[in-house]
C-alpha cells in the first residue's frame, strides 16, 4: 500500500510540475522591440534597406506631407510633421507573404494572434466590418506597437501595422 501511494503521490507530482510548466511556457510574452518586424523587414529599415531586402523597387507617392512606398507585400508611409520630426508606418494587407516574428500573417485567426500576443485592453471598431486590436511596447500614448485589422465576421486577420499607436483612441 505505501509504494502505491508512494507511486500515485509522485505520478500527482509529475502532471502537477509538468502542467505549471507548460503553462509557463505557453503564456504570451508582452511585446518587445524585437516584434515590430513583418518578415526580415524591420520598423528601423529605411526604404533602400526594404528595397534591397524585397528586392524591388516601390511605387512613390508623395501628397504633401506625406510619402507612401508601396512594394508588392508591404506600404511604408512617412508622415512629417510641421517640427519636421517624421513617423513611419508599415502596412501589410491583402495576401502578403510577410509575417510577424510571432507566426501572425494575412488570413490568421483571432485565436492565433490572442495565442501569440495575450488578451489586449486595446481593442475598437476600425471600418465596416473589421476591428483593430493594439498591442504596445509600453502604454504610453504613441508608443509603438503593432496592431491586427480582424474581419469581425470571419475573425481573421485582414491586415498588421506597425506604428505609433494612439492608445486614447482605443476602449479599454
Amino acid at each position: 500500500m505505501k509504494k502505491f501511494l508512494g507511486i500515485m503521490f509522485l505520478a500527482m507530482s509529475l502532471i502537477f510540475v509538468t502542467h505549471g510548466t507548460s503553462y509557463a511556457q505557453n503564456k504570451p510574452r508582452p511585446v518587445t522591440y524585437q516584434d515590430l518586424m513583418l518578415g526580415n523587414i524591420s520598423y528601423d529599415d529605411s526604404v533602400g534597406s526594404i528595397s534591397r531586402k524585397l528586392n524591388e523597387a516601390p511605387k512613390v507617392k508623395k501628397v504633401s506631407n506625406v510619402i507612401t512606398y508601396d512594394f508588392s507585400c508591404i506600404h511604408v508611409t512617412e508622415f512629417t510633421h510641421t517640427d519636421r520630426k517624421s513617423e513611419w508606418q508599415m502596412l501589410i494587407l491583402g495576401n502578403s507573404r510577410l509575417q510577424t516574428p510571432r507566426g501572425i500573417h494575412i488570413n490568421s485567426s483571432l485565436n492565433d494572434v490572442i495565442n501569440a500576443y495575450g488578451h489586449t485592453p486595446y481593442k475598437m471598431e476600425a471600418f465596416d466590418d473589421e476591428v483593430l486590436y493594439a498591442y504596445p511596447i509600453s502604454n504610453a500614448n504613441g508608443s509603438l506597437g503593432i496592431e491586427f485589422f480582424v474581419n469581425s465576421s470571419s475573425n481573421l486577420v485582414t491586415g498588421i501595422r506597425i506604428d505609433a499607436v494612439n492608445l486614447s483612441a482605443y476602449k479599454r
